[in-house]
């Protein structure tokens, strides 16, 4: 049975290894930068993005969606976030999730399951 892809974006490694865990079912890619993960996104068959918001702290997560759009890719896209208004980004962006942090497994894979 092929496993549902999934790329996540944080640069927190430690975050990034957890996540990876609580999605054992799935195949999970991870980046710590943009850049390349963009790169993957683009050459690779995957079916949903979970990225941080503030990456890098010179990279901003919206980067990816802005990709995402630009080049029309059709994956959903999950913002993972502590803090923001989000009522102005589904405006910009439209069909987009976020994900507070702090966040437990149940919640994580509530939110995966709405698109794959």
């Amino acid at each position: 049975m092929k496993k549902d892809r999934i790329v996540i974006i944080d640069d927190m490694v430690e975050i990034l290894e957890i996540m990876e865990k609580m999605l054992e079912d799935y195949s999970v890619s991870t980046f710590t930068n943009i850049n390349s993960a963009m790169k993957y996104i683009k050459h690779d068959n995957t079916d949903l993005i979970i990225t941080d918001l503030s990456i890098q702290k010179k990279d901003d997560g919206f980067k990816i969606l802005n990709f995402v759009s630009e080049n029309k890719i059709n994956i959903p896209v999950i913002i993972m976030t502590g803090s923001v208004d989000i009522e102005e980004y589904y405006k910009k962006y439209g069909s987009l999730s976020f994900l507070g942090k702090p966040f437990n497994s149940e919640m994580l894979l509530e939110k995966i399951k709405k698109f794959i």
